[in-house]
């Protein structure tokens, strides 16, 4: 466990630890805020009538080469008779591009991180008022200490606990097959296509996603390179039904061909629609730009492989 000693009044006793098994997210997509718990064991000072209280935390998290602001909910609680051991949270709201910025740096694995906690706290003595016994704390003065801790978030907390609350799940873009025989650099465009929808996903700009999602299927004709002739201004559905039927026919039934053009037109209608905009409000939202990409990977996927055996088929 993760922790660092904190200051008080000189003393060096008060443990302050990061609870790691109760790291997560909350806020969604929409507003992303990192929780990272601590427990404070806190010890009463060795001076005589001596006492005092955490008035205030302002914590500061350096996370995958990026740095938030955040706020804690420290509770104020006079540390006076006896040892005594409290949990705050701090919260630190995350953009999207530092979120995009925290996966890029942490690759996959574990995430590194340091929060630095600054404490404003109340120096209180023990006073006897009224002569009766009637022993109080009256504060003497404020002092500030601060303290860091250098922990690491494991590769599960981050993706089950902390993205998976902001939405953001565990889809993958399949692996597309290249087929080598049929421009690769061309087909290899298409996947690129795709690469820039998930940068834009990540970023919420899902305008953007259905419009690389387009060009991906858009490419694939270029890959195929159909023969138009006797098509007079042939649009997409016309291009890719002619493309599959010439490079694909003895390689998929007549009812996998029509399925395979049915769904690519479908999907590619949907990243075609003109109007994104509906009384100011964006027009495309997350369940599409997800729903596109999962169908558009895998569209790939299975030209790539019907392509593949062709070419096997032919040696």
């Amino acid at each position: 466990m993760a922790f660092d000693l904190m200051y008080v009044a000189g003393e060096n006793r008060n443990r302050v630890a990061v609870v790691m098994e109760y790291v997560a997210g909350t806020g969604g997509a929409a507003h992303p805020v990192l929780i990272v718990p601590f427990r404070a064991t806190l010890h009463r000072l060795a001076k005589p009538r001596a006492s005092y209280t955490i008035l205030y935390a302002e914590p500061r998290l350096d996370l995958g080469g990026t740095s938030a602001e955040g706020r804690c909910d420290v509770r104020a609680e006079n540390v006076r008779l006896h040892d005594s051991e409290t949990t705050f949270n701090a919260y630190f709201p995350l953009g999207v591009a530092q979120l995009e910025h925290i996966e890029a740096f942490r690759a996959g694995g574990d995430l590194k991180a340091r929060c630095e906690l600054r404490f404003i706290i109340a120096l209180s003595i023990d006073l006897n008022v009224d002569g009766a016994g009637d022993v109080q704390p009256f504060v003497m003065g404020h002092e500030t200490t601060s303290l860091s801790l250098e922990f690491t978030i494991p590769h599960s907390t981050w993706v089950n606990n902390v993205l998976t609350r902001f939405g953001f799940g565990r889809m993958q873009l399949l692996e597309v097959p290249v087929p080598l025989a049929h421009a690769p650099e061309v087909f290899a465009g298409a996947i690129e296509e795709l690469k820039q929808a998930r940068s834009y996903y990540v970023q919420a700009d899902y305008e953007s996603v259905m419009s690389h999602c387009r060009k991906s299927l858009e490419s694939v004709l270029n890959v195929l390179t159909p023969d138009l002739s006797g098509l007079e201004n042939p649009g997409f559905s016309r291009k890719l039904a002619r493309a599959i039927e010439q490079h694909l026919g003895q390689q998929l039934s007549e009812s996998k061909r029509a399925s395979l053009h049915d769904v690519a037109t479908a999907v590619w209608n949907l990243t075609s629609i003109s109007t994104h905009h509906v009384g100011g409000i964006e027009y495309f939202d997350r369940a599409d730009a997800e729903a596109t990409m999962l169908h558009c990977s895998t569209l790939l996927a299975y030209i790539g492989r019907a392509i593949g055996r062709k070419e096997a088929s032919e040696k």
